[in-house]
């Protein structure tokens, strides 16, 4: 009897030795645990994270291979409102090919120990408050094929090891405190594709190793301390769709090579210290439909091959220090280029403060898209170019501080999607022609510093969504009609220095209420006594 139950007390002793073994958590799963011991989970998302279950193979976010021993491959715990830090047990996770934290509020250091997941493909950590420098050891995850970090507090400089990932494809940096020069290494990642680093604080020249990207398609480098030059190298680079250098400090000319790039859709270069001339090369670009180069100090003609970008939507060479008339002849065009008249597909066109003279040419009216049109702060001459109103799509003309003579002739009423005009520092004279209430969509109206007279025409009252109207420094006169109260939308309002005469209509006291005007000035500068 004895024997028997010695014998039953050893079975079951044998029997719970084994069913605890077999219910222990494997060890991607303890790694696991402590990685949650660290998170702050205000939702419970990892609820079903259980140290009693033998594997972590049914925990949300989590996804193991089918081995016999299976073990983890993906992590994906994005957008679950997990704060707290990173464990260095991630490192454990030698088998992880995705890694995804991202849209979090993550915060401390990225251990060093994520260099261990050697078969990391895909690491998400962007979207959240990482601090510190990019770990060194990011360097040996040879097979990682995307790197998200935008959106952090990261700071220091881009490791020279970022240089090993040689089969990287995509690499966001955007929007952190990342400091000091790019590596040279750069050069060694012939697969990347996608490269955006905007919104930091490097610094230094780009190097000339760049061109060695031969696959990148999306170069972004917007808002950093960037200087230098431009590396002609970049015209090594065939596949670049989209180049962004904008907001920089980069000076020197525009590398001629850049027309090398002919499938470059978008080129923005604007508000560095660029110099020397637009190069002609640009006009090689046929598939370029974005091309940014205000805020330079860019010098010279506007060069004519400009006119090969058939599928253009925005040009915008405005403040810069071009120079140049605008002949007839399509021979050495100068200044405004006649070839422009080719971009029918061209949305926007900004040439403003820079030193274009002579006239607009009238072939521009063939650029039936146009919606844009700000040639402010030239030396243009000669007539209100009437023929722009033939382009029907206009919602923009900005043709103040110019030069221009003359009337503003009724042809103006053709604007019909019209809702900027802006014709002020000219030298426009006569009186203001009726067909301005066919404007019905005007918002803003200035026509101020001219040599304007006569009465204002009751027709520009019928504008009722007018919020801006300046009409001062004319020589405006009469009696001013009761029918601007009916301009219920008005914003500002300026009539001062003109010659108006009689008593300031009483419908002006419909539109003095509070936060109706966010400038107002004296109506009359220059009214004779009432007789």
């Amino acid at each position: 009897m004895e024997k028997n139950v010695f014998a039953l007390f050893v079975m079951l002793l044998i029997f719970a030795l084994v069913f605890s073994l077999s219910e222990e958590l494997n060890a991607d799963g303890k790694y696991l645990m402590d990685i949650k011991m660290r998170l702050f989970d205000k939702h419970n998302h990892l609820e079903n994270w259980n140290s009693s279950d033998s594997t972590p193979c049914g925990w949300k976010g989590v996804i193991c291979n089918n081995d016999i021993n299976p073990m983890v491959e993906s992590l994906d715990l994005h957008a679950m409102n997990l704060s707290g830090s990173l464990s260095s047990s991630i490192g454990g996770l030698v088998h992880l090919l995705h890694l995804n934290l991202s849209q979090n509020t993550f915060s401390g250091f990225i251990p060093k120990e994520i260099g261990n997941c050697s078969s990391l493909q895909v690491l998400s950590l962007n979207i959240n408050e990482f601090e510190g420098q990019i770990p060194v050891e990011i360097g040996r995850l040879s097979k990682l094929t995307e790197l998200h970090l935008s959106n952090n507090q990261l700071s220091g400089p881009l490791p020279d090891e970022i240089g090993n990932l040689s089969s990287l494809s995509i690499l966001t940096l955007y929007t952190n405190h990342l400091s000091g020069s790019f590596p040279r290494s750069i050069g060694n990642l012939k697969r990347l594709i996608r490269f955006r680093a905007g919104q930091n604080m490097i610094s230094g020249s780009l190097p000339q190793e760049i061109g060695g990207c031969e696959s990148l398609e999306y170069l972004g480098l917007t808002q950093n301390q960037i200087s230098g030059e431009i590396p002609k190298e970049l015209g090594l680079l065939k596949n670049l769709q989209c180049l962004v250098l904008r907001e920089n400090s980069l000076h020197g000319a525009i590398p001629k090579e850049l027309g090398n790039c002919t499938n470059l859709e978008v080129l923005a270069l604007y508000q560095n210290n660029l110099v020397e001339e637009i190069p002609k090369e640009l006009g090689k670009l046929e598939a370029l439909k974005r091309l940014y180069l205000y805020r330079n100090e860019l010098t010279g003609n506007i060069p004519r091959e400009i006119g090969n970008l058939s599928v253009a939507i925005e040009i915008d060479f405005s403040e810069n220090l071009l120079t140049g008339e605008i002949p007839i002849e399509l021979v050495n065009i100068k200044g405004i280029p006649i070839h422009l008249c080719q971009l029918s597909n061209l949305m926007m066109l900004n040439l403003g403060s820079n030193k274009l003279a002579r006239n607009v040419p009238y072939g521009i009216t063939t650029c039936k898209s146009l919606v844009y049109l700000r040639l402010f702060g030239n030396n243009l001459r000669g007539k209100f170019p009437s023929n722009l109103c033939k382009l029907v799509n206009l919602s923009t003309v900005e043709l103040d501080q110019n030069q221009f003579t003359g009337p503003i002739p009724p042809q103006v009423g053709y604007f019909k999607k019209l809702q900027r005009l802006h014709l002020s520092n000219n030298h426009f004279s006569s009186e203001l022609p009726k067909e301005i209430a066919n404007l019905s969509q005007l918002v803003s109206f200035n026509v101020s510093s001219n040599y304007l007279s006569g009465r204002v025409p009751v027709e520009l009252f019928k504008c009722r969504k007018l919020q801006r109207l300046d009409l001062s420094g004319n020589d405006f006169a009469g009696t001013l009609s009761g029918e601007i109260g009916t301009l219920s939308q008005l914003e500002l309002l300026r009539l001062s220095h003109n010659n108006f005469s009689g008593n300031i209509p009483l419908e002006i006291g419909k539109l003095l209420r509070p936060n109706t005007f966010s400038t107002w000035e004296s109506y009359y500068a220059r009214i004779p006594p009432t007789q």
